[in-house]
């Protein structure tokens, strides 16, 4: 897998880590957030910013996350 590049969500890991993940569709704005996949909810989640996790709906694609800088 090319780390820069889109996955199929089918494809996203399940195992709690951080990625990048998002959405497209026709009666919507894409949308792009890092979140997580939640076993206890079975769903796709993220932080909405206000220290409450969030079930993202229909999530299309993902990536991993890029390397932190070295510095």
């Amino acid at each position: 897998m090319n780390n820069n590049e889109w996955q199929p969500i089918d494809t996203a890991p399940k195992d709690g880590t951080f990625w990048i993940y998002g959405r497209q569709c026709k009666n919507c704005e894409p949308e792009m957030v890092i979140g997580w996949y939640n076993k206890l909810w079975k769903k796709f989640c993220y932080a909405d910013g206000y220290g409450s996790s969030e079930i993202m709906k229909e999530p299309t694609y993902w990536m991993p996350l890029p390397k932190p800088p070295k510095q």
